[in-house]
């Protein structure tokens, strides 16, 4: 089980008719809902950028500095740079502890999905934004938790459009209680590589007719090969 899914709080940041978003800093109707509607803990954090800038306390030009990737300043949200890094972070618990993965050594060359659920929808509507290959573990700069990065070829995004397809639940299935659709706890949680072929058909199958279509297709002939599928 060393193929890994994340869930992520929505971000807009970056959002276009081309990408999904989660390359910026939210705009303010999200940064909104996400503190006053969904209460995410980062999000209402009092420490959290975004909830500074709520309170009125910094900027928005302040908090759009700290999210430049050559700041030095502090760590804005995983979610902001998930698709601007190509990463996906352990993050820390409730309690401040530090997360390192379970399967680290296993981790590359296996599958990494990224998910979240969209404002207007419910949680059982939980999709998959991007999806990649990881290349490594590292330890994450902004808080030592393990992370992993992105094979370079082998990384989808879904635009807005596709991304309402590609849906998390419909291949993924609770060990304990398989007919309950939600995550509820947990930010990331580990699928077999059954699973993850059926995944990566899911993507070939959206990604049929546009100009990604080659690269899914050849995502899952290299995921299977590599794992002798």
């Amino acid at each position: 089980m060393a193929n890994i899914a994340f869930k992520m709080n929505y971000c807009d940041g970056g959002i276009t008719n081309q990408s999904v978003g989660f390359n910026g800093i939210c705009s303010d109707e999200m940064i909104e809902y996400n503190i006053e509607l969904q209460k995410n803990a980062w999000c209402s954090n009092e420490i959290c950028l975004c909830k500074q800038y709520w309170d009125f306390e910094i900027t928005r030009t302040e908090l759009e500095d700290n999210w430049q990737p050559e700041y030095n300043g502090p760590f804005v949200c995983y979610e902001s740079c998930a698709l601007r890094d190509w990463i996906a972070s352990a993050g820390i618990n409730s309690i401040g502890r530090i997360r390192h993965f379970n399967f680290s050594e296993e981790l590359p060359n296996h599958l990494c999905v990224l998910t979240t659920v969209n404002p207007e929808d419910k949680r059982g509507n939980r999709v998959i934004f991007a999806m990649f290959l990881i290349d490594k573990v590292v330890i994450n700069k902004y808080d030592y938790s393990h992370c992993v990065t992105a094979d370079k070829k082998y990384r989808l995004q879904f635009f807005p459009k596709e991304m309402k397809k590609a849906k998390f639940w419909s291949v993924y299935r609770n060990a304990v209680r398989p007919s309950k659709k939600r995550w509820v706890s947990g930010l990331y949680r580990y699928f077999e590589d059954e699973d993850a072929v059926q995944f990566l058909k899911m993507a070939a199958e959206i990604k049929r007719g546009t100009p990604e279509e080659s690269l899914a297709i050849e995502f899952l002939n290299h995921y299977c090969k590599i794992h002798n599928i």
